[in-house]
């Protein structure tokens, strides 16, 4: 009997639960992968993963399947935080970076492995765009030390803050 199209089935299924299921996930997506890269291609096109969810899966079951630590540990330390330390961690400083994803949220965890001093109780603000506004604030965040990054900006924090001190200034300047 053929292995790869239960495999691609048991991938399908597992993607319905993403969050519960990643390290499972993460090997059998990995699995399909080295298989019938085809099937791999097939299966991450699910709504629920997604392209870029399934190769953070695979990259995480490819690193963390060299470190010796318990699977109940990294399930509760979460893929996400795992994607983040993928880049970072190995056989001789593992210890200490699970320990700093169990103990920071994964903003300060990047923060931290950038060398930064974690910033916490920090707030978030999601906002929504359309193309031709999102381009205006691009331009805006670059003009005020935002930096571009592949597709993306960094500094953005930085990158507004300048903005806002630069306009309230602005208004206390005209007032």
């Amino acid at each position: 009997m053929d292995k790869v199209p239960d495999l691609y089935h048991q991938v399908v299924g597992l993607s319905k639960s993403v969050d519960e299921n990643f390290l499972e996930l993460g090997r059998m997506l990995r699995e399909l992968q080295d298989t019938d890269p085809e099937k791999f291609r097939l299966a991450v096109q699910s709504p629920a993963l997604g392209q870029r969810k399934a190769y953070y899966l695979v990259t995480i079951d490819r690193t963390f399947s060299k470190i010796p630590v318990k699977k109940d540990r990294l399930k509760r330390i979460g893929w996400t935080k795992l994607n983040i330390l993928s880049r970072h961690i190995n056989k001789t400083n593992y210890a200490e970076l699970l320990k700093h994803a169990e103990n920071y949220t994964a903003k300060e965890l990047e923060q931290l492995l950038r060398g930064e001093e974690p910033m916490t109780n920090a707030r978030a603000v999601l906002a929504y765009f359309p193309p031709e506004d999102y381009a205006l604030l691009e331009k805006a965040l670059l003009m005020f030390k935002g930096q571009k990054s592949g597709k993306g900006i960094v500094n953005k924090e930085e990158a507004i803050m300048n903005m806002v001190k630069y306009v309230l200034k602005m208004k206390k300047d005209n007032t």
